[in-house]
């Protein structure tokens, strides 16, 4: 993917002086960061270092829109307000958990996520129960789904339906919980 996105940088490149911000802004969203919008739940948790090749594409690709060639790495995203590919990916996360949770997805993923049994009502609203801290499922999409949904705050939990979620999830001004291998915990 990020090779692939790389191609599509420098051809993006060569043309930035015949385009203003707006489309080429547009032109990078739809044709460079759209490869990293392709199936993401299935390689969201990737190694660090594949991680970081992602960020270095998407920094890459702000850097020629904006014309800004000085600006320390760590103050891209922030300047021109833009969430990480990371983000974004663990938003898409916790829509898929609230579409399981109210059964909107299709049934099988229902059954990937299933509510944990309390008998008294938790300050923190329903909860999902985590399956097994195996080395192999720590990593793994049901549970990191389901830390990420446990750890969201009440509110959005019980949001009345999915744009009210989404709204809700744009508007959080609480940092997404998320201590995968890539977060800096």
């Amino acid at each position: 993917m990020c090779v692939k996105a790389n191609y599509k940088i420098n051809a993006l490149h060569r043309i930035r002086s015949f385009l203003n911000v707006q489309k080429a802004s547009i032109l990078t969203n739809a044709y460079i960061l759209s490869n990293f919008r392709y199936c993401p739940l299935i390689w969201m948790f990737c190694s660090k270092g594949d991680n970081s090749k992602i960020v270095q594409v998407q920094q890459r690709s702000i850097r020629i829109v904006h014309r800004d060639f000085k600006t320390p790495s760590g103050d891209l995203l922030r300047l021109y307000s833009c969430e990480s590919i990371h983000l974004q990916n663990l938003k898409l996360l916790a829509l898929e958990v609230f579409k399981s949770a109210n059964k909107l997805n299709p049934s099988f993923m229902w059954e990937m996520f299933q509510p944990k049994q309390c008998t008294m009502s938790l300050r923190c609203g329903h909860r999902m129960r985590l399956p097994g801290k195996s080395e192999s499922t720590t990593n793994g999409f049901v549970f990191r789904a389901v830390l990420l949904w446990n750890n969201l705050p009440k509110s959005l939990k019980n949001a009345a339906t999915l744009n009210l979620f989404k709204i809700g999830l744009e508007n959080n001004p609480t940092p997404l919980y998320c201590q995968c291998r890539i977060c800096d915990v």
